[in-house]
């Protein structure tokens, strides 16, 4: 009796050890065909819904900065009437840069869970479900701090015509996390500061500085200079 109930526990031990090791192979398998989509899916909403906030702070700020053209260069003239050089206001282009990078730093860290929810269906992979079941909330945080960078652009824009920008570069990694997967990307974005149409000839050589940083000398530039 007491054989018979030992054999009988080991049968049913054996079977339950089987049992495990299917239900751990569909597991695995069911892991290995959602996790990619679960990943892309997860990373596309998380950066919708960043740039999507970072384009509502940048025109925010901008809205309330002082960007028009002369408030950020001053172009001379010679007795020519042609252009002898082209400045940069570094105080008030460094205050925009600024302003701009901490604000939109501080509105990524402020994404809340409820921002972003990614219905289970839509993560399964299959098409039928898309967009149906319970939504999953998805935590998406910045993978450090945004980097800006301003950058001035000159572009033909007709006879004796240039058209100077100022341009403002946001840089930034996000993560989008939800229980057991993560998934990261990249924003990078640009916007227009400032911007005129410059008549006249722009000298073949010229010297134009838009940084302030404690490497200035690393970027400047002489553009057209034969060396």
């Amino acid at each position: 009796m007491i054989k018979s109930q030992k054999s009988l526990g080991h049968r049913i031990g054996i079977k339950l050890l089987g049992i495990s090791l299917i239900l751990a192979g569909i597991i695995l398998l069911v892991d290995i065909r959602v996790r990619p989509i679960i990943e892309k899916t997860t990373s596309y909403e998380s950066k919708i819904l960043a740039t999507r906030i970072i384009n509502d702070t940048v025109c925010e700020q901008l809205s309330r900065e002082e960007t028009d053209y002369s408030s950020l260069i001053t172009i001379s003239y010679n007795e020519n009437n042609s252009i002898s050089s082209i400045e940069s206001n570094m105080v008030s282009i460094n205050r925009i840069k600024a302003d701009i990078t901490k604000s939109v730093n501080d509105s990524l860290s402020e994404i809340d869970e409820n921002d972003l929810n990614i219905s289970l269906g839509t993560v399964s992979g299959f098409q039928m479900f898309y967009n149906q079941g319970p939504l999953i909330p998805v935590k998406v945080e910045p993978e450090g701090y945004v980097e800006t960078e301003l950058i001035s652009s000159f572009e033909s824009a007709g006879i004796n015509q240039t058209l100077h920008r100022i341009l403002i570069e946001i840089k930034v990694d996000i993560s989008a996390i939800i229980p057991g997967y993560t998934s990261s990307a990249q924003i990078d974005t640009c916007f227009v500061v400032a911007e005129t149409v410059i008549v006249g000839n722009v000298p073949n050589t010229y010297t134009h500085v838009i940084t302030g940083n404690e490497d200035l000398i690393s970027r400047i530039n002489d553009y057209g200079a034969e060396g």
